[in-house]
């Protein structure tokens, strides 16, 4: 398993018209899950999405972002990134805080041949061919 980090510190009162990016580089396809590290002070105010190019790949839901206070948002992924080296856009925003915050994204990942089962299915047939 590998894991892909990036911090993002998004300025006070950042709006969302104006919002602070980063690029977090993935340089396998299998994404397991992927963690937000909301630090103690962000107080639901600092928000966050992951976009690939200018399509929201993270949250899924129309509108959705994260958000939290002291607190590290985890969810599973289970899915293929659309290129073998995919780059992620980080994209924060923080209206109404007096002071920056700086968010933790990890996106944990799997080798291919472990993530999907046809490599191990092929050994097993290979092995229970040997045997008969």
């Amino acid at each position: 398993m590998a894991c892909w980090t990036k911090q993002i510190t998004i300025p006070a009162d950042t709006q969302e018209s104006s919002p602070k990016e980063e690029t977090l580089l993935v340089e396998e396809r299998f994404v397991k899950d992927i963690e937000i590290d909301f630090p103690a002070g962000c107080n639901g105010m600092v928000k966050l999405r992951i976009y690939y190019g200018i399509k929201k790949y993270f949250p899924d839901n129309e509108g959705g972002f994260f958000a939290a206070d002291d607190y590290t948002i985890k969810f599973p992924v289970y899915k293929n990134l659309p290129e073998e080296k995919t780059t992620l856009r980080l994209v924060g925003w923080s209206p109404g805080t007096t002071y920056s915050h700086t968010l933790t994204v990890r996106v944990n990942t799997l080798p291919e041949d472990v993530a999907t089962p046809k490599p191990l299915l092929k050994k097993l047939y290979d092995v229970f061919q040997r045997i008969f």
